[in-house]
């Protein structure tokens, strides 16, 4: 078979992870500007952030009980003959009162405890929903990254078909390839077009999630490629460390925490309120009657004095609170031993995924070394009519296939990164620290 029918150069694939290219003018998003995009606009987050600041105003409710009260009234008395309309006396009786606690019992320590706790727990749900929303964002833009390097080796190998195609016909009329060959080449072109059909919806439909999460103008041209923060994460492969780290950073998992320890405080304060109350009380009356009043019997007066209460019975009311409280302080210890169940499954399948990731990217990288060099062989047998053109379109596909293994398996580890990211509460941290521009916190 002559060469200079045919230029059969094989096909260099692009580099499976290269940087995009950008038209001038527009907005480039690293994924540090989405994360912070996505927390900015999400409702789920300011929602947090303004449950958070309610129970800090908690707090200061709880820390009022350590104050005394100061309470002024006004009033004013006539009385009235009896069977007539006329006054006997008038009276204007303003009263300042002041109030202290003196001692519950620890039931206002405990309660302001409570509030402390709520408040921190609050706290680290806010932070929880925006390593959320971060996560959303970025599992997104992982996909957006994917779906378009699926499409450039998709495209590319599209255009090797269709830059030949005239050739390969050439060679089907000159008798030196079949018929059938040609249909393969076909076959394999419709193929890809399926593929190209599917992925570019793919990708569309992440690129909108990813603009709504967001609230940016986000196009295919406009990303930048994955992060070292991620693609160069360093997984963590022992379980029982991951989880003491866990233990000390995740958001969910502190939250638990805190909310245990409110149940406890709240626990406490109900079974305190058994025992007695001592208040300090001082009060001053000040007495205005009329001229036809009787001055003894409207006195100006001071008092002081300390009031001890303590409440017999109250048709158990007290009794029923201390137990619904030590019922809720079960559940709280019931959902945090549910949530350390969670993670600690999470742990292992992540584990599992990274490894799975990591094994089948090097059996994917040898395939598509090995495929490279039996379409290099096919490509130099074929010039010589040692191979057909059906023999060098098979091994073309294979190089393809093995190709697209590459880019499935490499996201894989990468989504194994970031699931690990998350568990530990890690991602915006990661994030401030291997990128110039700082995400949120």
């Amino acid at each position: 078979m002559s060469t200079s029918k045919v230029n059969y150069a094989l096909f260099a694939f692009a580099s499976l992870f290269s940087m995009p290219s950008f038209s001038s003018g527009q907005n480039i998003y690293a994924l540090s500007t989405l994360i912070k995009d996505g927390i900015t606009s999400s409702s789920s987050v300011a929602s947090a952030k303004w449950g958070s600041e309610a129970k800090r105003e908690d707090i200061n409710i709880a820390k009022s009980s350590l104050y005394p009260t100061l309470d002024m009234t006004s009033e004013v008395a006539r009385a009235y003959e009896k069977g007539s309309t006329r006054t006997t006396e008038d009276n204007v009786k303003n009263q300042i009162m002041l109030n202290y606690r003196i001692l519950d019992f620890g039931v206002r320590d405990q309660l302001i405890d409570e509030s402390n706790n709520e408040w921190s727990s609050a706290n680290y749900i806010y932070l929880d929903r925006e390593s959320e929303i971060a996560g959303k964002v970025t599992k997104s833009f992982l996909t957006v990254n994917k779906q378009k390097e699926l499409l450039d080796i998709i495209q590319n190998e599209l255009s090797y078909y269709h830059d030949r195609l005239h050739d390969f016909e050439y060679l089907v009329k000159s008798g030196e390839s079949t018929e059938s060959d040609l249909k393969k080449i076909q076959a394999s072109i419709d193929s890809l077009n399926v593929q190209k059909i599917n992925v570019n919806e793919k990708l569309d439909d992440e690129l909108n999630t990813l603009n709504i999460y967001t609230n940016d103008r986000i196009s295919r041209n406009n990303l930048t490629s994955v992060p070292s923060a991620i693609s160069k994460y360093r997984f963590n492969m022992d379980g029982e460390a991951f989880l003491s780290l866990i233990l000390k950073q995740n958001s969910k998992v502190l939250s638990a925490d805190k909310k245990i320890d409110a149940a406890k405080a709240e626990y406490i304060a109900s079974k305190d309120k058994f025992f007695p109350t001592v208040d300090f009380q001082a009060g001053y009356t000040d007495n205005t009657p009329s001229n036809d009043s009787d001055i003894d019997d409207y006195k100006d007066e001071f008092r002081v004095g300390v009031k001890v209460g303590w409440n017999i019975f109250n048709g158990f009311k007290d009794v029923s609170d201390a137990n619904k409280r030590r019922d809720m302080l079960n559940k709280t210890l019931a959902d945090r031993d549910d949530l350390l169940k969670e993670v600690t499954l999470k742990i292992k399948s992540n584990a599992a995924q990274y490894r799975s990731g990591i094994e089948s990217l090097k059996l994917a990288n040898q395939s598509c070394r090995n495929a490279r060099d039996l379409t290099s062989l096919y490509e130099q047998e074929f010039k010589i009519g040692q191979k057909s053109l059906l023999d060098l379109v098979t091994s073309r596909s294979e190089l393809f296939r093995a190709c697209s293994e590459i880019i499935e398996s490499q996201y894989q580890v990468y989504t194994a990164n970031l699931d690990q990211m998350l568990l530990g509460d890690m991602l915006i941290k990661t994030i401030n620290e291997n990128e110039n521009e700082n995400v949120y916190r």
